[in-house]
């Protein structure tokens, strides 16, 4: 029972807190990433004789927002691991 309670009090103040602060620059890096894209892509297109427009659908944004997270949990694991691991009397001995 104590371990569970170790657990979730460690989620809540690391991991919780970390999530919610990646997640608005998550956003805002796919929008960012997709003005970058179109500017580059304009510019590239600018040295051939023909044109082709820069399309992207939702799906796409959904995606890039979606891996970044998917990553952002597989260091988030790791991190829960390597946490779990360090002795809570050292800890909080440490605190002192």
């Amino acid at each position: 029972m104590l371990a569970l309670d170790t657990d979730r009090k460690i989620a809540g103040l690391y991991i919780f807190s970390t999530t919610i602060a990646l997640l608005l620059p998550d956003a805002l890096s796919v929008w960012l990433e997709s003005i970058v894209i179109k500017e580059v892509w304009k510019a590239m297109m600018q040295g051939y004789s023909g044109w082709f427009d820069f399309v992207m659908s939702a799906s796409r944004y959904i995606e890039m927002f979606a891996f970044i997270l998917m990553g952002y949990l597989f260091v988030v694991v790791l991190s829960f691991k390597r946490i779990k691991k360090i002795p809570m009397d050292e800890a909080l001995k440490s605190i002192e």
